[in-house]
């Protein structure tokens, strides 16, 4: 800045046309300036940003709309009320704010449930959870950007892992419980950055370590309460992230020492036990089981109860593992596609907001049997189809995948003669449904499908028809009786 000049004036504040020279460099200062000069390509230089930087400094957030990608920078309008005990650049503030946000939407089955799930056992005033809790940000902002990981996640996960490593050399229980978090977190981002095989190691090492975890709890004398409840809550979570990862991959995981049994959990008068067969007795008692949990919950959703946590548990832990130990291919297109629907609905359980995991390998497996689905006559048979449909569409398929001739034969087919997403939605509800859970996303994917292959009910038909065909006849008889008259 260059410094003040004094001048002088006359009484009608006129200058001299010597000084006129000094107040017209003051007004032109820092304008009018010649691009491409030796000393502007100088000083643009010196104030350039060296290239480590530029690469390590996290790009702006984007957000997907639609089809396109939209870049809002939005983190420079938030206004910081969430506390840090650790200062952080206001960008990754805003990621960490944006996920802490999106958390519930995250795991949204643990709104149901009469336990309040810590999310995390990591302690909100160490450097090192908050270091986990931003590499989670990161990566996810990276992943809804469709963008390859950052340098910056790069970075925080080097640092977590390094974390990791003291918290492994340490043996007190609050570190054993922060490590298997931070695992848990590892393991996460490593499938939002596509690094499967990492992932895969990750989930191997938990389930490790958790039996160690059990082993140690046993023999310390811990309370038999407290320790059950905890090894329960860390082993579904783990399940939970395991069950996901294998529908992407394809690739076994370390899921149970034992084979599970067959037997339904419960015996349930008012759901009938042969509404629905498919031809596999282990099939049949896995969708008898998930029936009857989604209908309990929906009871306990509907009188604004919760539902037991450690029932919801014990029940998804039986259905996994027997959805896991069923043997694909051996069974009817239709118990094929039943069984990839109920895989869907509880790979479901764990969702991530403004975009959702590709599940690779269940995509691949609906794709061969789905094609080859016939819809059966009955009304019932069509209902269990739309609802195979629903859960296929909203879990493992893509809008651009939904144009092949099978879908619409198929949709048009199962949905017959419902009209709107309301008519849809009770046949569906009638098949297995959790009321308020994610409706949104089904009726979003049943207009979509719906605007495809419009539906060839009463309506359509209605709407095809030239104003004053059906009062055609009448007016025929009616010029036929007039005539006999004349």
């Amino acid at each position: 800045m260059r410094p003040f000049a004094f001048i002088e004036c006359g009484e009608q504040g006129k200058v001299s046309k010597d000084d006129d020279w000094v107040v017209r460099s003051h007004c032109m200062l820092g304008k009018n300036k010649k691009s491409g000069t030796r000393r502007r390509i100088r000083k643009e230089k010196v104030r350039a940003p060296s290239k480590r930087d530029a690469v390590d400094r996290p790009k702006p957030i984007t957000t997907l709309v639609y089809e396109s990608v939209v870049h809002t920078p939005a983190y420079l309008d938030v206004n910081p009320t969430m506390y840090l005990p650790w200062p952080v650049d206001r960008q990754s503030w805003y990621y960490l704010w944006r996920l802490s946000h999106y958390l519930p939407e995250m795991y949204p089955l643990d709104g149901y449930l009469n336990e309040d799930y810590p999310v995390d056992e990591l302690s909100p005033d160490d450097e090192g959870a908050l270091t986990t809790s931003l590499m989670t940000a990161s990566a996810h902002n990276d992943y809804i950007s469709y963008q390859p990981p950052s340098n910056h996640t790069r970075h925080l996960i080097a640092k977590t892992i390094s974390y990791l490593n003291r918290l492994l050399n340490k043996n007190d229980d609050r570190s054993r419980n922060s490590a298997i978090c931070i695992m848990i977190h590892l393991a996460g981002v490593a499938m939002f950055c596509g690094e499967y095989n990492a992932a895969s190691t990750h989930i191997s090492g938990l389930f490790e370590v958790l039996r160690l975890y059990k082993a140690h709890q046993a023999s310390y004398g811990v309370s038999r309460t407290t320790s059950q409840t905890r090894y329960d809550i860390l082993k579904y979570k783990i399940e939970r992230i395991a069950f996901c990862q294998f529908y992407i991959t394809g690739e076994s995981v370390p899921f149970y020492a034992q084979p599970p049994s067959w037997e339904p959990l419960e015996k349930d008068a008012s759901l009938p036990n042969g509404e629905v067969r498919t031809g596999s007795s282990k099939l049949d008692s896995v969708f008898y089981d998930f029936r009857a949990l989604t209908r309990t919950m929906g009871q306990t959703s509907a009188s604004q109860l919760k539902l037991e946590a450690q029932y919801f548990r014990n029940t998804m832990h039986s259905l996994q593992a027997r959805v896991i130990a069923l043997n694909p291919g051996e069974g009817t297109p239709f118990a094929e596609c039943l069984r990839l629907a109920v895989t869907a609905a509880i790979t479901s359980q764990t969702q991530l907001p403004m975009r959702r995991l590709d599940h690779h390998h269940l995509n691949d497996q609906f794709r061969r049997w789905m094609p080859l689905l016939e819809c059966p006559d009955d009304q019932k048979g069509r209902d269990v189809v739309l609802w195979i449909v629903m859960a296929a569409f909203i879990v493992a398929f893509h809008p651009e995948e939904e144009n092949d001739a099978w879908v619409g034969k198929l949709f048009r087919e199962a949905a017959g003669d419902a009209e709107d997403w309301e008519a849809a939605r009770l046949r569906v509800m009638s098949v297995t449904w959790i009321p308020g859970y994610i409706d949104a996303a089904d009726e979003k994917c049943f207009n979509r499908l719906r605007k495809k292959w419009p539906l060839k009910g009463p309506r359509a038909a209605r709407q095809g028809q030239v104003p004053g065909d059906v009062a055609l006849p009448a007016r025929i008889a009616r010029l036929e009786e007039e005539i006999e008259q004349f």
